[in-house]
């Protein structure tokens, strides 16, 4: 199901799901050349289809073979990921929708997949969490399914959405000594949130001096192998 016009919510494929469906030539057609799997090898092995020697219900190379990238990061169902281990996900969706359309999937593609597109949404729009979750939740229904995977968007807001602000607000005129002293921001401090924030090619470019966002973005080569090599 679509969540956003590029990023496709679904539960776990299987080896005979994908030939019966023609989900390879499917993709192509739609544009998907991403696939990010959130499992974990081997979980809910007696459920549902049998696993392959992967560990999943799915050999990942038949996407690859196919011109499709694949990512798996292992996150255990009903299990909360590390805000920075979020962080990391949400810069690669970020970067894999440069390549074409994601298709992100769990076990059911609620749970875990429904807090990745949040947290994506927040880090790449700057909505807040709740906003967030309702927009997932009013694309694929149960998204998001736990009060503790609800609190996990939550604080994913409060880490990331801080880095985003550069520049006080208040004009300084009517700030107070003391409040004009912590309004003041360095460019170490500029260029420390910018490193949290930024990723790819943009991250290596700017990484000594601050980006300027009204600028067009960086050249963004045709594909990751293209990248020149991190020295």
């Amino acid at each position: 199901m679509r969540v956003t016009d590029d990023i496709l919510a679904m539960a776990r494929p299987s080896t005979a799901s994908i030939a019966a469906r023609n989900i390879i030539q499917q993709f192509h057609s739609w544009g998907i050349r991403t696939v990010i799997n959130l499992q974990t090898p081997g979980e809910h092995a007696s459920c549902g289809p049998p696993l392959t020697s992967s560990g999943f219900t799915y050999d990942p190379t038949i996407f690859m073979a196919n011109d499709i990238y694949y990512y798996n990061f292992a996150w255990s169902d009903y299990g909360e990921a590390s805000l920075s281990g979020l962080l990391d996900m949400a810069k690669v969706v970020s970067f894999a929708l440069d390549e074409g359309r994601v298709a992100i999937h769990c076990h059911a593609g609620l749970g875990r997949t429904g807090v990745l597109i949040a947290c994506y949404l927040v880090y790449a729009l700057r909505v807040r969490a709740n906003d967030a979750i309702r927009l997932v939740r009013k694309k694929r229904p149960r998204s998001v399914q736990t009060s503790g995977q609800i609190l996990c968007v939550q604080q994913f807001e409060h880490y990331i959405l801080p880095q985003t602000v550069v520049f006080s607000s208040k004009e300084p005129l009517t700030l107070t000594t003391r409040d004009r002293k912590s309004a003041e921001f360095t460019l170490k401090q500029y260029l420390f949130r910018q490193r949290a924030t930024l990723h790819g090619l943009e991250e290596r470019v700017f990484r000594e001096i601050p980006k300027n966002e009204l600028e067009p973005n960086v050249h963004r080569f045709d594909s990751p192998r293209d990248l020149p090599n991190k020295k």
